[in-house]
């Protein structure tokens, strides 16, 4: 649940509030076991996790088309994992400490944000958590998003070329749900919506039509 206001105080200035519960079960692939290839993912060890928490943030435009902004989070994590050792690295077991801090620049010269024909985006973010917060993930990460859009005029009216790049860095023990996943770069596999990776099971058939 978010609220924000993108002009507050009739200022170009930004602030939002954000509630956050997430509550998923990631499977546990095991190198050279094989259950890879001969278990469902409804027979897989899991890692179950719930987590909970909020984030504030403010930003204002220093210069025209130009934000900077500033988002402070904390998320109380609940972890269980079927095979311990084998997630170690990804989620403190029992309950952890998620306290985060992430600094945005973003230039957007894009006619349309939704469907734009022209100009280009340059996001950076840069942000992470430390012990010092009261952290138990001690990681620092970075994020750049840069696309560009050209409208075609000569043999294609109307249609738009987009050319993208996207990068990042990450030093640390970031928890799994901040790493990077093929999601976030390819279109051909689903994002993570919520931060939860896309489940392996079949879809409800609520109407019965086999699809």
């Amino acid at each position: 649940a978010r609220l924000a206001d993108p002009y507050a105080f009739n200022l170009p200035l930004r602030i939002a509030g954000t509630a956050k519960f997430r509550q998923g079960a990631e499977p546990i692939f095991l190198d050279g076991s094989p259950q890879e290839t001969l278990l469902g993912a409804d027979e897989l060890p899991l890692l179950s996790y719930r987590r909970v928490g909020g984030e504030l943030g403010g930003g204002f435009y220093p210069l025209s088309l130009l934000g900077v902004f500033l988002d402070v989070g904390y998320e109380h994590v609940e972890s269980r994992s079927d095979v311990p050792a084998a997630t170690a690295d990804a989620l403190v077991s029992g309950s952890s400490h998620h306290p985060y801090l992430r600094l945005s620049l973003d230039h957007d010269t894009r006619d349309n944000p939704l469907a734009p024909t022209r100009g280009y985006r340059l996001n950076l973010q840069i942000g992470g958590s430390h012990s010092v917060m009261g952290s138990d993930y001690d990681y620092f990460k970075a994020v750049l998003r840069t696309a560009y859009h050209k409208a075609l005029r000569f043999g294609a009216p109307g249609h738009v070329v987009r050319f993208e790049l996207f990068g990042g860095y990450i030093q640390g023990d970031a928890p799994f749900f901040e790493r990077f996943f093929v999601g976030d770069v390819s279109a051909l596999v689903p994002s993570r919506d919520l931060d939860l990776i896309f489940a392996s099971r079949p879809s409800a058939d609520l109407f019965r039509t086999g699809a």
